[in-house]
């Protein structure tokens, strides 16, 4: 009849495009009966759909896990004391005054050597890709972390001649192609310059804010120690939760750590690229062996301290309280110099949670800082 020479026809294409649905309905039902909390994707295995036959289906899920935390007070975390010395001060002043120095063009016919700013053009060949020339690049010596890769080819170079040799191009090379590639390199030198800071008077403390130099002495001294206390509060903070980690081992979801690690990666991305929109290209996958290994590494630290604050949270009561929200946000927008109201809209476009939840792993933080013991730093 006509109903089984369509079914004979169309059996196959309809079943594989109804199917899944119906398998992701049945799970999605199932999840909700069972009250599971899932991370990362179903393993769906579908089987065979036949006609007039029910449909059976098996989905293997990863469950979010749940742990009962314990052995969180009194744990020891070493607190450092925030310490500059004056030459540690000086050496950031003799910095500042380096941003604000005037390259001027050396004149004498000599050598590059160290201290000088060399103006190059970087030709690179690759038998597949060609060659790639950058022209008019600024090279620092001794150090140049951008350039580090072709010093020893511009180093007793003089005005107008050119240096080869092979280079091995390091990761995070301004131009992504090239980046991580072996090739050979050619330096040509258009000029030499020398940079020349300011002297540290009054007219520079008056230029860079302050009134005198004592007082742009105090106001960097002031910025530093409260830059040391923070990297000193952030390792405090790491401590504490590695402590925690220790103590209350349990098993870590793949699919939760590999959805964690694709975050990480595209945040990197999203920093060098300066927008999402570039960082969604990059995945876990692209990256080198170590850097996969190292991310992977902190994915699922980040797993453990998020399920542990979160389980420690829950046995101790600790919530954010009516208005601890709009003080965090407030305290951001200070800190950022942002609008509140036009902060607020941002995080109401989608980042909310992700904030609040940051805000109550801080206060848990914070409630275990209270209870922990503190050794000082040797």
């Amino acid at each position: 009849c006509i109903r089984d020479r369509l079914e004979e026809r169309f059996g196959g294409r309809v079943a594989a495009e109804v199917t899944p649905e119906l398998a992701a309905k049945a799970l999605e039902d199932a999840v909700a009966r069972h009250e599971l909390d899932t991370v990362g994707q179903p393993d769906l295995d579908l089987g065979d759909a036949r006609p007039g036959q029910p449909f059976r289906f098996s989905a293997k899920v990863a469950l979010r896990p749940h742990p009962s935390v314990s052995d969180y007070q009194g744990l020891p975390v070493v607190r450092e004391t925030p310490a500059l010395s004056d030459e540690e001060l000086e050496g950031h002043l003799d910095s500042m005054r380096q941003q604000s120095g005037v390259l001027e063009r050396v004149e004498e016919d000599r050598p590059v050597a160290d201290g000088d700013v060399v103006d190059v053009t970087l030709t690179f060949q690759d038998p597949e890709y060609g060659d790639l020339v950058r022209d008019h690049q600024l090279v620092a010596l001794p150090e140049d972390p951008n350039h580090s890769f072709v010093l020893d080819l511009v180093r007793g170079l003089r005005c107008g001649e050119t240096n080869t040799g092979e280079v091995t191009i390091p990761d995070g090379y301004v131009v992504p192609d090239w980046a991580g590639r072996s090739c050979r390199a050619a330096v040509l030198v258009h000029e030499i310059k020398v940079l020349h800071p300011p002297p540290l008077d009054a007219a520079f403390a008056q230029r860079v804010g302050h009134g005198t130099v004592e007082e742009l002495r105090e106001a960097l001294r002031g910025e530093l120690l409260g830059m040391l206390a923070q990297r000193g509060q952030e390792r405090e903070r790491r401590g504490l939760i590695e402590a925690l980690i220790e103590r209350n081992p349990f098993e870590v979801p793949g699919p939760m750590v590999a959805e964690r690690a694709q975050t990480l990666v595209e945040n990197i991305a999203a920093q060098l690229a300066g927008g999402m929109s570039q960082a969604m290209l990059l995945t876990l996958d692209d990256l080198e062996e170590e850097k996969r290994a190292k991310v992977l590494e902190e994915a699922e630290f980040s797993v453990r301290r998020e399920v542990i604050l979160e389980g420690i949270g829950r046995q101790e009561g600790i919530q954010l309280e009516e208005g601890e929200c709009d003080a965090g946000i407030e305290r951001i927008a200070a800190q950022t110099g942002q609008p509140g109201e036009a902060l607020r809209g941002v995080l109401l476009q989608g980042g909310m949670d992700k904030f609040e939840a940051k805000l109550l792993e801080d206060k848990i933080v914070a409630w275990l800082l209270d209870r922990a013991e503190i050794v000082p730093a040797e």
